[in-house]
């Protein structure tokens, strides 16, 4: 997975609180975890950017939604039940797809543990998924982008 954009300078951090029942009998996280916190994250940005209001303006009866269509991960370090980790995710436009970058980082040291490469499509119950979309969710989402970097 070397090359992955390790690079992640814009991006959205969430404080991970981690359950006994987070781990696997051999004191791993267990994977399933890991992509939910990572699912959790990708939802927060699409919340922040008003992604799901900007489909409902476009068409009152359409439905959308966001399916994961590919994922790489790469398990850096281990990560232990009584560390503090925080998720770090950033959002890159190429559209009409998705690309988030994501990693799970020791809150102490700053190290990534966890790191994944997730490309989400855009799938309306009526279009199904879009291979164009139209400008004002081109816009929502520059928007996003360009808030997250002033940050």
């Amino acid at each position: 997975m070397s090359q992955l954009n390790m690079n992640m300078k814009e991006y959205v951090e969430h404080e991970l609180h981690l359950r006994f029942s987070d781990f696997g009998y051999d004191g791993s996280l267990q994977p399933t975890k890991v992509c939910m916190f990572f699912e959790y994250a990708r939802f927060q940005i699409a919340k922040d950017a008003h992604l799901f209001e900007c489909f409902y303006d476009i068409d009152h009866d359409d439905e959308v939604q966001f399916p994961v269509v590919e994922m790489e991960c790469e398990y850096m370090k281990p990560i232990y039940p009584d560390m503090e980790i925080i998720s770090k995710t950033t959002l890159s436009s190429s559209l009409p797809r998705l690309d988030f970058y994501q990693s799970i980082v020791d809150k102490n040291s700053g190290e990534i543990l966890v790191y994944a490469s997730v490309k989400v499509a855009i799938v309306t119950r009526k279009r199904g998924m879009l291979l164009s979309i139209n400008e004002d969710l081109k816009r929502c989402i520059t928007s996003y982008l360009e808030k997250i970097k002033q940050n």
